[in-house]
């Protein structure tokens, strides 16, 4: 199966800037997606491989610092490149800090808006790869018994084999039987991947000494 044709969502009003872009995806061999508005552009449906989006700073219907906050609400956390006619160092400070990759002055350089396009699609991918694999080891968890999950709780939060043996009220023969089927059920080469797992799922037990004793 081929890969998904990246794709650059284009919100603006201007409909020459919009042209102007979708020109230069469709040259980059991008799939390029104009929306007229910033509410048109939340409602529409996203992209199944890598996508970016240039935002028009002067959006006829939202400005963009709250478009930004619900394109966060709405799950729609594309990396983003603002666009401006009217560079305002506040505005780039606060777009920039809201997660956005680049704050460019319109008409710019298109070399540069390559390049900003290139690391926003650069930054999705990463992303997407994040949240796959932290969706895949949640899936990975959910296998686990119940007393196999106790004993990776207790191994994340350092407890050595006689410990949790004694915790549990089994054998460190057991404890170790266990342990095997932990590793291998989240495909684990060692405590460090167990870790990391359970980290990145969101589920990392702080402390288990008052479950513990």
């Amino acid at each position: 199966m081929m890969d998904p044709v990246a794709s650059l969502h284009i919100v603006s009003g201007d409909a020459d800037a919009a042209a102007v872009m979708r020109r230069m995806a469709v040259s980059s061999s991008l799939r390029a997606h104009i929306h007229e508005s910033g509410r048109v552009f939340l409602d529409a449906e996203r992209a199944a491989g890598p996508s970016c989006a240039i935002v028009d700073a002067a959006l006829p219907d939202i400005p963009v610092a709250l478009l930004q906050e619900e394109m966060r609400r709405h799950g729609r956390d594309l990396p983003t490149i603002i666009i401006a006619r009217d560079i305002d160092v506040s505005a780039i400070v606060h777009a920039i800090k809201a997660g956005a990759v680049d704050y460019l002055h319109w008409p710019c350089d298109e070399r540069r808006l390559r390049d900003a396009i290139g690391e926003a699609l650069g930054r999705d991918a990463a992303l997407r790869k994040s949240r796959t694999f932290i969706t895949d080891v949640k899936l990975r968890l959910l296998r686990l018994t119940c007393r196999e999950r106790e004993v990776l709780d207790a191994i994340v939060v350092g407890f050595p084999n006689k410990r949790i043996a004694v915790e549990l009220g089994i054998s460190e023969k057991t404890v170790e039987a266990h342990r095997a089927r932990v590793k291998e059920k989240l495909n684990a080469a060692g405590v460090a991947d167990l870790v990391r797992m359970v980290i990145v799922a969101g589920e990392h037990p702080q402390s288990q000494e008052n479950d513990y004793g």
